[in-house]
Parts: structure tokens; sequence; C-alpha cells
């Protein structure tokens, strides 16, 4: 079983025809896992660092979606941003994006104001790994700096 008490929102990017600008709906998901790494090295003489997250969504995780959304889907996409949250369906004053779209600068916004880290974290690559092990393993895992 995956260990998974952290919240987060998934803003998937999409093109707003009317105004010909990047829009993001957000879809909030609860109980997914989320690890963070820190890395540093030294190359070239001078040090280097970055950060990298992994989050894991368990198949039975709650899955809140956007009011603009398709009914019952939502998807992983290269790009993407994802908020951390400490829980952003329980606390009064939790964000409610579900019921609009925000551009980049909302959603840095509501990651400043919510995240549990005040930056937002882009989708570096994922993978379904819903199709083997016993149904307490099956997940999406999704990789990002």
């Amino acid at each position: 079983m995956i260990a998974a008490d952290w919240d987060m929102i998934l803003l998937n990017q999409r093109l707003n025809r009317e105004s010909r600008v990047d829009v993001f709906y957000a879809t909030r998901i609860s109980g997914v896992s989320f690890h963070h790494k820190r890395r540093s090295a030294k190359g070239d003489g001078y040090p280097e660092s970055d950060e990298a997250y992994q989050i894991r969504i368990p198949v039975g995780a709650e899955v809140r979606l956007a009011d603009e959304a398709v009914p019952e889907h939502w998807t992983l996409r290269t790009g993407d941003f994802i908020i951390i949250c400490a829980s952003c369906f329980d606390s009064a004053d939790a964000p409610a994006p579900e019921s609009e779209t925000v551009t980049e600068q909302g959603a840095r916004e509501l990651a400043e104001n919510y995240g549990l880290y005040a930056e937002l974290i882009q989708i570096t690559d994922y993978s379904d790994n819903t199709r083997r092990g016993s149904v307490a393993l099956r997940h999406w895992r999704i990789g990002g700096v």
C-alpha cells in the first residue's frame, strides 16, 4: 500500500480559443504520495544543484475535476503543473480553482498562497503503473522539477 497523505492540484494547460491565451484547468486530487529530493554536484568548477519531485497517485485517490473539464476525465501531460498542498480539501480557506480557469500567473499565486512549496512543480515525466501488481500498489507516477 502506498502511503498517500498529501493533496495536489493538477493544472492542465489548454488554449482558450476566444482570448488566444493559455489557461489552466484545475483538478484536485486527494491522497497522493509525495517525495522531494535536493541534489547537488560540482561541475566545471562550479557547484550545481537541482530539485526533483516524485508524486504517486493511487488508483483509488479522490479526484475533483474542473467544471469546464470533460466529466470523469483527467490527464497527465509533460509541461503541465502541480501544486502540492497539505490539505486542499479540508481547510476552510482552501483554494477552489475548479470553478474557473487560471492563467500561469494565477497558478503561481495559487502555489504561493496554498502550496507546500511556493512554486509550481512542472511535470517532466510520468508512467502508468495501474496494470500490474496488487490493487493496493497500482498508481500513476509523476516526475517533476
